[in-house]
């Protein structure tokens, strides 16, 4: 892993990891010596199977592991179920479509951040 990024460790002490240079979520369960590729890792891009540098991640473990990523790349917010092969976005928009619409954000270089309690933080870069 080259990139770590955002890190989430579960009550199962497995740590999800957003590596930004594979543009993958890492599973690592405990006492592991290796990590499960669990979302992504198809390269570099804004299909619903990639991210464009991964910079955070949360596992909802009250609802079958469902991850929360923040894709920062791609100025948005991405639900992958437990063992799905591509996500959704549920928040912002695909590509490069930064903008000021309510599904939008204001600049593609908004950083994200995902709280434990599923909030969306985020900080304005250049408006």
């Amino acid at each position: 892993m080259e990139g770590p990024g955002g890190f989430y460790i579960d009550k199962q002490l497995s740590i999800y990891i957003a590596d930004n240079s594979d543009n993958s979520i890492v599973k690592w369960l405990k006492e592991s010596e290796q990590g499960i590729i669990v979302a992504g890792g198809y390269g570099i891009g804004s299909n619903l199977n990639q991210f464009d540098y991964p910079v955070a991640v949360f596992v909802d473990e009250q609802d079958s592991n469902t991850l929360y990523i923040a894709d920062f790349g791609n100025s948005r917010v991405m639900q992958w179920l437990e063992n799905a092969t591509e996500g959704r976005t549920i928040i912002g928009t695909t590509g490069d479509d930064a903008g000021i619409q309510l599904n939008q954000f204001p600049s593609k270089k908004m950083p994200l951040r995902l709280s434990s309690y599923k909030n969306m933080l985020s900080g304005n870069i250049g408006l």
